[in-house]
């Protein structure tokens, strides 16, 4: 299915994976830190989009 696929169209394919890990990348360090957890998930959540976040 996916043999006749270019490096450029992979990269284009998991480009929204990497942009969703980059997203949440302090809430991953805070679970495996084990600081506040879900107050880091609220806030990167609700405020990660804006600057302030």
């Amino acid at each position: 299915m996916f043999n006749n696929l270019s490096p450029w169209e992979i990269l284009f394919l998991l480009s929204p994976i990497w942009a969703i890990g980059g997203y949440f990348l302090p809430t991953i360090i805070g679970l495996v830190k084990k600081k506040n957890s879900y107050k880091l998930v609220l806030i990167n959540l609700l405020l990660g989009w804006t600057i302030i976040g």
